[in-house]
């Protein structure tokens, strides 16, 4: 996804990564065949629109059973109005909608990716419907995005060794076209541990070899104006 936004919460913009090195295949083949293969069937069961999802609709404030008042209140809202067609509305709220979310996918916790299950796969299909228009605006097929962000500094070092490796994000991925703003996102905060450290992401991105959906979301998001 590309948006040109800024997140206030520090504890929601890290992401996490499966890297697999080509340098050793069988290595490499091995992993490809367990964890990443598991998640993929999950998010293909999910994504999948002939598959019932029945068992994937309670109420997230049932589940989650939230503490906090206005987390609680959110959950309300979003069990009494949500809509598929404002699935990247609500993503982009600055809610723990999108931060218990995102944690799920970056933890592959699967019991709390389940909650999700109909959410997440709207808001897969209004992805791919943007990616189709968002193609057809086009007139070149590179494109270069930049994402200013916490990251482990051992997910660092595995980035660095993976060269001509595999790189597959575990979550959804908002980037922008302003290297200026992302760069500035990336230094004006200091990591809140040592384990942390703060990176510049610059993404090429090839129209024409996309396996993923990828679209200018700034009009869907709940904050349109801001950049």
């Amino acid at each position: 996804m590309h948006e040109n936004r800024q997140r206030t919460n520090e504890n929601v913009d890290r992401i996490s990564t499966h890297v697999y090195s080509s340098k050793d295949n069988k290595s490499m083949h091995k992993s490809l065949n367990g964890e990443f293969i598991l998640y993929q069937i999950l998010l293909e069961q999910i994504f999948n629109k002939n598959q019932a999802l029945t068992f994937y609709k309670n109420s997230l404030l049932e589940y989650f059973q939230p503490d906090d008042k206005t987390d609680k209140q959110i959950m309300i809202e979003f069990d009494k109005e949500y809509k598929s067609k404002k699935a990247i509305h609500w993503y982009t709220r600055e809610t723990c909608i999108y931060k218990i979310l995102n944690q799920a996918l970056r933890t592959q916790c699967i019991d709390d990716i389940i909650p999700f299950g109909s959410f997440i796969r709207d808001l897969n299909k209004q992805l791919h419907k943007e990616h189709k228009l968002f193609i057809k605006q086009q007139k070149t097929s590179n494109r270069e995005v930049y994402r200013g962000q916490f990251i482990s500094k051992d997910e660092v070092n595995r980035l660095k060794s993976c060269q001509q490796g595999l790189i597959s994000m575990k979550s959804f991925l908002s980037t922008s076209t302003n290297r200026k703003k992302a760069l500035e996102f990336a230094t004006s905060r200091s990591p809140p541990n040592d384990e942390l450290t703060s990176i510049l992401l610059e993404i090429d991105v090839n129209l024409n070899y996309l396996t993923k959906p990828y679209a200018d979301i700034k009009r869907l998001t709940d904050h349109p104006l801001r950049t």
